[in-house]
């Protein structure tokens, strides 16, 4: 006999309860944390959080076909102190510690030591989201691309050092405007 639910729908049922109980969870320990002089200890929890909270999100933004680390970004901005703060300000008002962000600026500040360690781990991941095959197709209009790039900055460039050397005064360096044009752009 078939099975009435799909394993994909399951799956999103339980990755989201998970989320449900992480923020929970996160509620409940941030209500009863006591911070320490010099570590306060609800800056591991909230990494260990947000590790949480972000592997369970890049596993759902999957289901509709984005790669994980979209998730990962999602949960960093989401959870971070700007949404907070731009929240506080409605009617939309979080329980804590939501209402100031997960990612508060001294958790932010205690964690430091890890955004070398954060920022490789993206990149890796975001490396690793790619394919040799979708690069292969693509690599003409890559190199397109940053060749016209390259020429309209060279030219924007050159364009500017020509506008600062003097034909209008009141736009002219000193510097650039005692050269003489063709030597200031050259």
């Amino acid at each position: 006999m078939a099975n009435a639910h799909s394993p994909h729908s399951i799956d999103i049922l339980r990755k989201s309860s998970i989320l449900v109980l992480l923020v929970v969870a996160m509620w409940l320990l941030h209500r009863f944390a006591v911070p320490g002089e010099l570590f306060d200890p609800r800056a591991l929890m909230a990494l260990g959080f947000i590790i949480l909270a972000a592997f369970t999100v890049g596993e759902l933004v999957e289901v509709i076909g984005l790669p994980h680390i979209t998730g990962y970004l999602l949960v960093g901005m989401l959870l971070g102190h700007s949404v907070a703060s731009i929240l506080s300000g409605t009617q939309l008002s979080l329980p804590p510690p939501f209402d100031h962000g997960i990612l508060t600026e001294g958790i932010v500040e205690q964690l430091g030591l890890l955004d070398a360690l954060a920022l490789a781990l993206i990149a890796l991941t975001a490396g690793g989201e790619l394919r040799l095959e979708a690069l292969k197709k693509g690599f003409g209009t890559v190199l397109g691309l940053l060749g016209g790039q390259m020429v309209m900055i060279g030219v924007m460039v050159t364009g500017l050092v020509w506008l600062f050397s003097g034909p209008i005064p009141s736009l002219s360096l000193p510097t650039l405007a005692a050269i003489d044009s063709p030597a200031a752009v050259l």
